[in-house]
């Protein structure tokens, strides 16, 4: 006593399903591309943020070196010395990329921190003993 059901009557419920289905996954898309957008939103004002405080500490830092690099010039030389410096940092530019890629390329990261601290000590022991010569030689 099998009962054979109507294809007529098993079609429409599976349309209706199929409808529910897509709009569920139209919703699950929608969703997912506001909070995409709501996520670079975000990132474009944290990213501001941060370009505004790096260029507030590059226009605090440019004219204390600049202030640095005359009190410690010669006379008759301002030319040559500031040559010097801004070509260093050319370099100092040109060249950082590359050896901080080929740190990352070799898969230590956790080294570049390890060399911009030795870097940034450098830089500071070299800017603390040009004054101590400065003053000495006067």
């Amino acid at each position: 006593m099998n009962q054979a059901v109507a294809p007529e009557a098993t079609s429409a419920p599976l349309r209706e399903d199929a409808r529910v289905i897509g709009l569920i996954g139209f919703a699950h898309i929608v969703s997912h591309f506001f909070q995409l957008l709501l996520l670079m939103t975000v990132f474009f004002v944290v990213s501001g943020v941060g370009q505004i405080l790096a260029g507030f500490g590059a226009g605090i830092a440019g004219p204390s070196r600049d202030l640095l690099v005359r009190a410690v010039t010669p006379q008759n030389a301002t030319g040559r010395v500031y040559g010097f410096v801004y070509s260093g940092m050319d370099c100092g530019q040109a060249l950082g990329p590359l050896l901080f890629g080929a740190v990352m390329d070799a898969h230590h990261p956790q080294w570049l921190f390890v060399l911009i601290g030795v870097f940034q000590a450098l830089a500071l022991c070299t800017a603390a003993g040009v004054g101590k010569k400065k003053q000495a030689a006067a």
